[in-house]
């Protein structure tokens, strides 16, 4: 019980590292060519956070990598789990219910 616990854990943290990192290229992609406003400017301020999170992640390697070991935990969820999901019922196999 506890490893699944953990597991579950360290799953969901994965994901959330990999939607950070994700959603700081696509914020710096899409506000790239921005009007800025000076010095005080607050688009350019949250790209340099972003570009500061992308270099402690370890840039486009580790963005590879998270999403690889996320893609990997959604697979090894749900394998397991695979005969019940096409479990056969009465109305799969045609079957007539009389009275």
């Amino acid at each position: 019980m506890r490893r699944t616990v953990k597991k579950v854990i360290a799953g969901t943290i994965v994901m959330m590292m990999a939607a950070v990192i994700m959603f700081s290229v696509f914020f710096i992609a899409a506000e790239a060519d921005h009007d800025c406003e000076g010095e005080e400017c607050h688009i350019c301020a949250t790209i340099k956070i972003c570009d500061g999170i992308l270099r402690q992640a370890g840039g486009a390697k580790a963005l590879a990598v998270t999403c690889a070991v996320a893609i990997f935990i959604m697979i090894a969820a749900v394998l397991p789990h695979e005969d019940q999901l096409a479990k056969e019922t009465p109305v799969s196999s045609k079957v007539q219910l009389n009275d």
